[in-house]
Formats: structure tokens, sequence, C-alpha cells
């Protein structure tokens, strides 16, 4: 999508057309509505279950968090069956550039639906079923934009780069970005673990019923 959708958007920041969303914002607009969307259906279907945050999902989420980091650490790519491995750059041809730019961002912001680069994306979908509606549009649409970001940086850069070049820039820093998503993913399962230690301290009861 860095290949497709930036170099469109750099045109567009060239021509200085002002009355023209540039297709990078149409793109990362398209993510976050989409990503939010399936958060909200998460949301709901979690509602619907009548799942909520209690003891049991906080160990749950914290389990997963945990897996997650070791994963990440281990620099090992999650891996689900999923509809496509990447999206086909033909959709820019025949689409044009704005039309496409929301059909990927649609396709990115659905978040399985696409290559899955972090194992992060797991926790964030247990997690959405247990804060509700809202919340989880909040937080999907938050995965969105995240997801969105390379190619608005790609676009807005004052680096002229050929989208080749910026894939390998990108790539070269994927060990960092996974080692900060382990720490990170480790800190929330070790938050998670301290709050529910906390709690079963406080009540003094081996009750699971909730908090």
């Amino acid at each position: 999508m860095v290949g497709t959708i930036a170099p469109a958007g750099r045109r567009a920041r060239r021509e200085r057309d002002w009355l023209a969303v540039n297709p990078s914002i149409v793109f990362a607009l398209s993510a976050a509505v989409t990503a939010g969307i399936v958060g909200f259906l998460l949301g709901s279907l979690g509602s619907g279950l009548g799942l909520t945050i209690n003891r049991w999902t906080l160990a749950l989420v914290a389990l997963v968090a945990l897996a997650a980091a070791f994963v990440e650490s281990r620099e090992v790519r999650p891996r689900l069956s999923l509809f496509r491995a990447q999206v086909p750059p033909t959709w820019a041809t025949y689409l044009g550039t704005r039309r496409a730019a929301v059909a990927y961002g649609s396709v990115l912001g659905v978040g399985f639906a696409t290559r899955i680069p972090h194992s992060s994306i797991y926790v964030v979908a247990l997690s959405a079923l247990f804060i509700g509606r809202f919340g989880a549009f909040f937080v999907w649409s938050l995965y969105g934009v995240g997801r969105a970001i390379p190619v608005v940086t790609a676009t807005y850069s004052k680096q002229e780069l050929e989208p080749d070049l910026w894939n390998q820039k990108t790539s070269a820093l994927t060990s960092q970005v996974r080692k900060a998503c382990s720490l990170m993913l480790a800190s929330t399962a070790v938050m998670l673990t301290a709050v529910l230690v906390g709690e079963l301290l406080s009540s003094g009861s081996a009750d699971p019923s909730g908090l």
C-alpha cells in the first residue's frame, strides 16, 4: 500500500489541489472507520453473549498478551487463515486513486483481511469482546489509524524516496518495532495481572464471579 497510495498522495501534494482530499488521508480515514465498525461488531457480539470485564477475562487477556509478547520477542510472524496475503495493486488502475484508497483502507481496517504484521491484533480483538460496543469502536479505530501511519508518513515525509526504497527503510525498522511491541504487550500482561492480584487480595475471596 505504501507503493501504491503514498506516491499518489505525494503527487497530490505537489499539485497543491487544496479542494481535493489527499488519497493518503482518504486511505487513513477509510481504515479508521472500517476498523471502528469491526470493533463495534465485536463489542456487540461480546455484549450479546453477556461477556464483561471480570477476573476470568482479565486473566485470559493477560495470558494472551503474554503469549503475544513471546511471539514478538521471537520475531515469529503470526499466521491465520487470511482472505488475501496482500491487496492487489491493480485496484488503483481500474478503480481510480481515491476509490482505490477507500478500498485499500477498508481492507486494512478489517484487520484480518490482509497480512497481519504483529500479534497484538489478537489481544485487541479479544479485549473488544469485553469492553462494550463503543469502547471497542474507539479501540479498533485507533488500530486502523495505527496501521495507516506508514502510508501517511511516506506521503508527508520530506525524503523523496521511491516506493521500493521506502519499503526497505520500513523493513529495516521491523526488529525494533517488534521489540517495542513485545515490551508493550508484556507490560499490558503485567498490568492486568497486578489489577487481578489486587482485586483478589482486596476481596479476600477466590470467588471469580466478577469485579
